[in-house]
């Protein structure tokens, strides 16, 4: 059965929690099919679907419970009987967002429902999420030490991360992998044992691994918004999608120290990995960088849109390793870019494809683009514009390095 609901305030989940076909319903109908659930218990209710879906006699809403699951309603009017099915979406608000995260599985998704969501939301291992390590060794999570360190596995796969339109986040979606501890100016806490770090005599380290996760409609803004991983220790994320979302003033003083290095902003060292990282239809100005993978293992960034950058539109970096894979950055508006528009660190066994972006005012007055040296590498750039002429492959030839060769 479901649980109380204790929400009053609950907003109506988006359009993908009803599945298709859904048709706007009598007032008289939906309000029966609610008093009738509300006589058995108090729930809040969501007032979404259908309750003639089809024509096929089966009421279907949806309401959400103390949990924030969503839950699918069915009403069959010939027999007079309801039934009630647990869907794998959770619904967030600004109050409820870090605990769900908290306790969101594989195969489980989040709806993050209208309102300001200012604090830091932060992917991180829990108990309930996660396995624990001592030296190696796997150990029982419910019965830990409250000193010493541990090693905390998290997986996450196949999970998508939505927002409502009216939904608007001034903090960071965050990923930590690293030693995490404390020291004098900051105290960092341990989400599993739930007590605060002791220099580096109580700490953790923490490994996230994402695989097949989206992150859909988000509208990030302000200067320490946006979308921050560190990846500093052995975990990895696959399959990483960030579509259709916006962000806007990452960093008001156009300085790294003020506010976030990059609206979107992915760090890895020390085998971190990021592989196949798509950034498609997303609106990126006035930030400091618009965005910046580093190590990564093959990446698309198409039909973005990028405004006022301090730094770099786009930069693939290397770090410890080198960049590789297959990377497209195709069909992009730069424009006002006060650095390269396109930045390449080091890279190896890597397949270039700069191709119809659109490039406007922006350079740093003596590149463009701009790579460090790439080796057993292949570029090829098409279509692309600057101030409406086209760039030539001998001027993308000056700031690609020699040891780069162009396929046939």
């Amino acid at each position: 059965m479901f649980s109380e609901k204790t929400d009053k305030n609950v907003k109506n989940p988006h359009p993908l929690l009803m599945g298709g076909g859904i048709k706007v319903v009598g007032i008289t109908v939906l309000l029966s099919v609610f008093f009738l659930i509300a006589s058995c218990k108090q729930y809040v209710y969501v007032p979404i679907g259908n309750p003639d879906k089809d024509q096929t006699g089966t009421a279907i809403d949806y309401h959400i419970d103390s949990d924030g699951r969503v839950w699918e309603i069915e009403y069959d009017k010939a027999s007079g009987t309801f039934s009630e099915n647990k869907t794998d979406w959770y619904y967030a608000t600004p109050d409820t967002a870090q605990d769900i995260l908290d306790r969101l599985q594989s195969n489980e998704n989040i709806y993050f429902g209208e309102g300001e969501y200012s604090e830091k939301l932060e992917i991180r291992p829990t108990k309930s999420t996660s396995t624990a390590y001592k030296n190696d060794v796997q150990v029982d999570i419910n019965a830990l030490e409250m000193t010493g360190s541990y090693t905390y596995v998290r997986n996450i796969t196949n999970s998508t991360f939505l927002a409502d339109d009216n939904a608007e986040f001034s903090g960071s979606l965050f990923a930590k992998v690293t030693h995490i501890y404390s020291e004098e100016d900051e105290v960092n806490y341990d989400p599993v044992r739930n007590i605060d770090c002791i220099s580096t005599t109580t700490s953790f380290y923490s490994r996230i691994n994402l695989e097949n996760i989206t992150i859909d409609n988000f509208h990030f803004n302000g200067e320490k918004s946006g979308i921050d991983f560190g990846y500093y220790e052995e975990a990895a994320i696959n399959n990483l999608t960030i579509r259709n979302c916006t962000f806007t003033d990452n960093d008001a003083d156009r300085t790294p120290e003020s506010g976030g290095i990059a609206a979107i902003h992915m760090n890895a060292d020390n085998n971190g990995k990021y592989n196949n990282i798509t950034v498609e239809n997303c609106i990126i100005e006035r930030c400091y960088q618009g965005i910046y993978l580093q190590c990564v293992n093959g990446a698309t960034i198409n039909d973005c849109k990028f405004t006022d950058t301090e730094h770099n539109a786009v930069a693939i970096q290397s770090s410890t390793e080198n960049f590789s894979g297959k990377i497209c950055i195709e069909d992009n508006e730069m424009t006002d870019i006060h650095d390269r528009a396109i930045r390449f660190g080091k890279g190896e066994n890597a397949e270039i494809h700069i191709l119809h972006n659109t490039i406007n005012n922006s350079g740093d007055g003596e590149s463009l683009v701009l790579s460090e040296i790439l080796q057993n590498s292949e570029y090829e750039q098409i279509g692309n514009t600057y101030d409406g002429r086209p760039i030539t492959d001998k001027e993308l030839e000056s700031a690609i390095l020699i040891s780069v060769t162009k396929p046939e």
